[in-house]
């Protein structure tokens, strides 16, 4: 079954309630997934062939013979957040190494359209309709239909921002599904969300500190380069910071996919701080970063 590039939503600062349905957006990998002949076909956003990655998902096979689905694909943390760097480290490994990480990087997928059905097209057909297939989608371990609430986005941001989720998109009552373009029929909202991070080096231009490069550890320790923040710094004077600091030079890099950092000087990880930000960007990169304040010294 070939692909369809996905409708996408425009951006609003608030979004309209009245007449719209509300849904969460997740912090995830777009995933179309696609079943034919006992098959199931996965897609990334610009059309990548991803059903290696997740052979889990062959098991949406039972969902029905044929069926064509738009959705989100999370990595949930502990407390069943979706834990976007984690889920990055998967989705760009080769096919084969992001198999074997299904142990150790568990996904769920979480459908919120349905675009052909039992080989019916359904891309012109109201929303309310292709969400009745939706519904009678069973969930499972890997696989967990969205909800929509009609008239709910006021409710549900004040939700997703207490969670720290990463948004919601609203989609328009008695709307089709239009392909391959960003459409007001659809609206999106993002939550500047908060992300305790650890620093493992500073750039210095011109006698000032520029940013700082930040990582996230993963379960075994590791340190994960995920960009540099220098929004929120103020005028810090660099050879305050370089004398204050300097028990912790280093050398070589603390993270293991960083190894350059021009102009600058590597840490040892012991600093903390809390970076507020938009959104990660595909290559798992803070967008945005903003430092709201340091946390910790060990």
């Amino acid at each position: 079954m070939a692909w369809i590039k996905p409708m996408e939503p425009v951006r609003r600062t608030r979004v309209e309630e009245k007449g719209y349905w509300a849904q969460v957006k997740f912090d995830g990998v777009r995933l179309m997934a696609a079943s034919r002949e006992g098959r199931v076909i996965l897609y990334n956003r610009k059309g990548c062939d991803r059903t290696a990655h997740y052979p889990e998902l062959q098991s949406m096979k039972e969902i029905a013979q044929e069926f064509y689905l738009d959705g989100e694909l999370i990595a949930p943390d502990g407390s069943g957040r979706p834990d976007f760097p984690t889920l990055i480290r998967r989705d760009l490994a080769d096919p084969q190494r992001a198999a074997g990480l299904a142990p150790v990087i568990p996904i769920q997928y979480i459908p919120f359209d349905v675009l052909g059905w039992e080989g019916q097209w359904l891309l012109d057909r109201p929303i309310e309709e292709r969400f009745e297939y939706l519904r009678n989608i069973p969930a499972s371990p890997w696989v967990v239909p969205a909800q929509a609430w009609l008239n709910g986005a006021e409710l549900l941001w004040a939700e997703v921002k207490q969670r720290e989720l990463e948004g919601i998109v609203v989609k328009r009552e008695g709307s089709p599904y239009v392909p391959g373009r960003a459409s007001p029929l659809w609206q999106k909202v993002k939550h500047r969300r908060t992300l305790r991070v650890w620093v493992g080096g500073v750039v210095i231009r011109e006698g000032q500190v520029r940013s700082l490069c930040i990582g996230r550890k993963d379960e075994q320790g590791r340190l994960y380069y995920i960009g540099n923040v220098g929004s929120g710094l103020g005028a810090l004077d660099a050879d305050v910071v370089i004398q204050g600091s300097r028990h912790l030079w280093r050398k070589d890099s603390p993270f293991v996919n960083q190894k350059d950092l021009p102009g600058g000087i590597f840490w040892e990880p012991e600093i903390q701080a809390d970076v507020e930000y938009a959104e990660w960007t595909p290559e798992g990169r803070l967008r945005q970063p903003s430092l709201k304040g340091f946390v910790s010294v060990h």
